[in-house]
């Protein structure tokens, strides 16, 4: 990123009238994992066993502040991510549980999470050829 473009962004952060605080509480997310007959006579498990991908994770996120989420790989940091932006499916056995709100007070939803932010998920495709701005 150019440095006029830095600088114009510290600026909007600075003048913003209604900075946003997103929270989240007791998030919990299972899904249903389907094991073949295979697996089960060489485990003894069950043919579907629920997985705890995210389980009683809380926290905020404050105006102007970098937010770091670190983790070992498959921890759920992208699971988390995605169920923050509400991009998870809720179906086929899979449950979500647990309370995110902006700024306290109104629930956060697909319909408003995109009226105060903006994500990308891992797997979207950017073209290399676009410029940071192109891309977004």
């Amino acid at each position: 990123m150019s440095q006029d473009m830095i600088n114009e962004s510290i600026t909007i952060c600075k003048n913003m009238e209604n900075p946003v605080k997103l929270s989240w509480e007791n998030l919990n997310y299972t899904v249903d994992v389907k094991v073949t007959a295979k697996e089960v006579a060489a485990s003894k498990v069950a043919l579907s066993t629920k997985l705890e991908v995210i389980k009683n994770v809380s926290g905020y996120a404050m105006p102007g502040q970098a937010l770091f989420i670190m983790g070992a790989s498959g921890a759920g940091k992208t699971s988390l991510l995605n169920i923050l932006s509400d991009r998870v499916n809720v179906r086929d056995g899979a449950k979500l549980s647990g309370k995110r709100t902006i700024n306290d007070t109104m629930k956060c939803d697909d319909s408003n999470f995109g009226l105060v932010s903006g994500y990308v998920m891992q797997d979207d495709i950017l073209y290399s050829h676009f410029t940071p701005r192109e891309a977004l």
